[in-house]
């Protein structure tokens, strides 16, 4: 955790209908963890949609403008989104516009589970500023 917290970051996700769980705090080991388990068991069918998204999607988040949020297709398809509490409203437009055919500025695909370990290191290890700044520099 960088130095500008008072904690870490909450861990949470979807219930099966699909509404917001949180589950407390996590330490940086802890999430290592439950990332990885939720991607080594992703499945390839599910009876519902509902079922797919509660055990796959997972988030960490200092605030409501301030969070990672994975959603795991499989191993090497998982989705990014993410949230900085630095970035002004118009330098998102700006890259919303100047990236039209892909996701937009706040999303990235990930490949694999070091992918995903590495993005969740930056959020606890990074302040804002700088994780906006890395995550721009690796587009």
């Amino acid at each position: 955790m960088w130095i500008g917290l008072r904690s870490n970051p909450t861990w949470g996700g979807l219930t099966s209908d699909l509404r917001a769980r949180e589950d407390g705090p996590v330490e940086l080991d802890e999430a290592l963890a439950r990332a990885r388990r939720i991607i080594a068991n992703v499945q390839p069918h599910y009876d519902s949609g509902e079922e797919a998204m509660a055990a796959n999607n997972f988030a960490l988040s200092f605030a409501w403008n301030y969070y990672f949020s994975f959603d795991v297709h499989s191993p090497t398809y998982i989705d990014l989104h993410y949230g900085l509490p630095t970035i002004r409203w118009y330098t998102r437009l700006l890259r919303e516009y100047t990236q039209w055919r892909h996701f937009g500025w706040n999303w990235r695909t990930l490949t694999s589970e070091a992918e995903v370990c590495r993005m969740i290191e930056l959020f606890f290890t990074l302040p804002p500023a700088e994780l906006d700044a890395t995550l721009e520099r690796e587009r």
